[in-house]
């Protein structure tokens, strides 16, 4: 969409029901994932005013190739919180691949989206790195 993207020329979003397309929705990327290595999806969400789902966020989900696509091994969720009407937010998800990962599932998803505004996103990124060091423990 090009209605008022963060960096570029365009956005994706998640709309209510006034599009006609039910009220659950997702946009997905899955890639190579290894074991014992944090995760961090990111990026930058605009509310209209009027966005009211029953719950939005972010998920990273972590999956062997022994089980159903479905099935994952773990997986962390950030419901977002009441979000600035009509702001650019920067907000993100970190997680840790369990063992036997062998790829990832990055998603921004609505469930039991309302009837009004959507839930636009841009410059979405996945970063990975080895944990050097643990204190405490």
């Amino acid at each position: 969409m090009d209605w008022r993207s963060h960096s570029g020329s365009y956005e994706a979003a998640l709309c209510g029901t006034w599009l006609g397309s039910g009220s659950n929705g997702y946009f997905t990327q899955e890639v190579p994932a290894t074991s014992q290595i944090i995760y961090r999806l990111s990026g930058w969400f605009y509310q209209d005013n009027g966005w009211a789902p029953q719950q939005c966020g972010l998920k990273l989900g972590f999956f062997t190739n022994s089980l159903p696509d479905n099935v994952a091994l773990s997986t962390a969720v950030y419901g977002f919180p009441a979000l600035p009407i009509s702001t650019w937010t920067h907000l993100s998800l970190t997680a840790t691949a369990p063992s036997n990962t062998a790829w990832a599932r990055a998603s921004v998803f609505v469930e039991n989206a309302g009837d009004w505004g959507t839930l636009q996103f841009d410059d979405l990124e996945l970063h990975f790195g080895r944990i050097l060091s643990t204190f405490g423990s």
